[in-house]
């Protein structure tokens, strides 16, 4: 029942809306191989450019909503890391786009890959040190 509570459905949104967010990047180094087969997917269909700004917008709106489902329960300094983390996120994504089209799809698919990991990897961050933080709170 406490996960239909407003701050644990908003996080629940946000946490959707990052995995929402990383789909995109996963697809947009085998456009070409899709497009060559016939598949029809997200990256396909919006192209990498689209795909990339659709995957920031929303990884954005999940860490925005994650972070305002969480202000006041975390550590004060995830209120300077989560914006931070994502615009780093931002920043690489930029990076990424400025040198997409001149990498082959090796290095586009590491780049990919490489972002969902860190991605992946800081929300493990702060769920394993939340979780270490309360337990030691705990009487």
């Amino acid at each position: 029942a406490r996960l239909l509570e407003p701050p644990f459905a908003v996080a629940a949104l946000g946490a959707a809306l990052v995995t929402l967010g990383l789909y995109p990047i996963t697809q947009v180094y085998q456009i070409e191989e899709d497009r060559a087969r016939g598949d029809r997917t997200l990256a396909v269909a919006l192209g990498w450019r689209a795909a990339l700004v659709i995957a920031a917008l929303l990884l954005g709106a999940g860490a925005g909503l994650v972070g305002l489902a969480l202000a006041g329960r975390v550590a004060p300094i995830w209120s300077r890391l989560l914006p931070g983390g994502v615009l780093a996120l931002w920043g690489l994504l930029v990076l990424w786009a400025r040198c997409f089209p001149a990498l082959d799809a090796y290095r586009n698919h590491d780049r990919a890959l490489g972002l969902g990991a860190l991605a992946s990897a800081c929300f493990w961050i702060l769920i394993v040190s939340e979780w270490i933080r309360t337990r030691s709170l705990a009487p």
